[in-house]
Formats: C-alpha cells, structure tokens, sequence
C-alpha cells in the first residue's frame, strides 16, 4: 500500500509505514507528550500562530491525531516526502475527533494542519534522524482519497468559501507557472534590525 519516498539522490529512505509489519509505538502518551518535539514542526503548519501561544484546542486535537495514528499506521500512506494520503471515509468511521466529519468541513485548513503535524511528530517520534532527513523543513500536504460528497460547479457559491469540497471535471486551459512568495524580510530604518515574516496564501502582517 506504501511506498518508500526518496531523498533528493534518488536513494531509498526506508520510510515505509503502511502495509508493513513494522508498527508506530513510540510515540509518548498523553501525558508524555513532547510539546518540545512538536514545536520542532509548528511553524510548518501555523505560521502564524506563536507556539508559545498554541491554542489548547489545537494541541488537543493533534494529540487525538496522534494516538490514532499511532495504534493505526496502516491508515496512512506516503505518497512522496511532501505528500500523504489518508483514506476519508476510513477516517471518518474512526473519528479520532468529536464531530469530525463537519469540522473538516468547516475549517478544513487548520484540521488538515492538526492531522499533518500529528503526522511528522509520529514519525519524528518513531524514526528519529530518519524522519528529519525525510521530513526536512518542508509541510507534509495531507490528501483526503475518496472525499465525499461530491459538489456541482454550479453549486460553488460564496456560502463555502474557506470550506472543504470535492468537484469533479475536467482540465481545459492552465495558466502558466507564476512564482510564489512565501516569506519577505522587513528592515527597520531606524535601527537597522530585520525580520523575516512568512507570507500564507498571499497574506501578511508588517511587523
């Protein structure tokens, strides 16, 4: 079900975890969970958010995350080192979280990142430098196999923007390649000292 991803010299990483004999157990309990392991990859996930300053409810939930992926390992896949696949309806049957189903629905972006950084920490947990060297410094996109249900185009109305949904169709015209910022630095005139901001979706606050 799984393949192995593969570092930028083409050689295995040896990262395989669903569809194999081996299974994730080192990941800390509740109790022992390392927030100073999960900080390690929060910035991937919410730059935003200070994680000093981490919402409780956020924590918690990548917490359930993570006790689900660790007691169901087969659940997930690695597609490539900056992709893994999750099967919806499997997910949705589990429900590591309460009301989960609308929730993603809802607030797709930041449950998405939850379940991305329950991901890395995981693996972070189980495999050590491993997982670095695959992880990197780069956010693992979660995607959702088998998403339902399906909406029409001509449903696409402005009552679901920001929220999770499926279209199907088909590709008749791209737009080229255009270049994507994703941090800026700011220099202060007066002193002198700078600061690098991240830059999501094209949205930033000047420091």
């Amino acid at each position: 079900m799984s393949n192995a991803p593969t570092d930028s010299n083409g050689d295995s990483a040896h990262l395989c975890v669903a569809g194999t004999k081996r299974t994730i157990s080192a990941v800390e309990s509740h109790e022992s969970f390392s927030l100073h392991r999960l900080g390690r990859y929060w910035t991937l996930y919410f730059p935003r958010i200070d994680f000093n300053a981490a919402p409780s409810e956020s924590v918690a939930d990548i917490k359930r995350f993570a006790e689900y992926v660790k007691h169901h390992p087969e659940s997930f896949s690695m597609d490539t080192m900056h992709s893994c696949s999750f099967d919806y309806l499997t997910l949705v049957e589990a429900s590591p979280l309460a009301d989960f189903a609308q929730r993603l629905r809802d607030e797709p972006e930041n449950i998405l990142s939850c379940l991305g950084l329950a991901v890395c920490y995981v693996l972070s947990c189980e495999y050590g430098a491993d997982a670095e060297h695959i992880l990197g410094d780069h956010r693992l996109h979660i995607r959702l196999l088998h998403h339902e249900p399906l909406t029409h185009m001509k449903s696409l109305k402005s009552g679901i923007v920001g929220k999770l949904v499926t279209v199907r169709g088909t590709v008749v015209r791209t737009s080229p390649i255009r270049p994507l910022m994703v941090q800026a630095e700011f220099n202060c005139v007066r002193c002198g000292g700078s600061q690098l901001i991240p830059i999501v979706e094209g949205k930033y606050e000047v420091p």
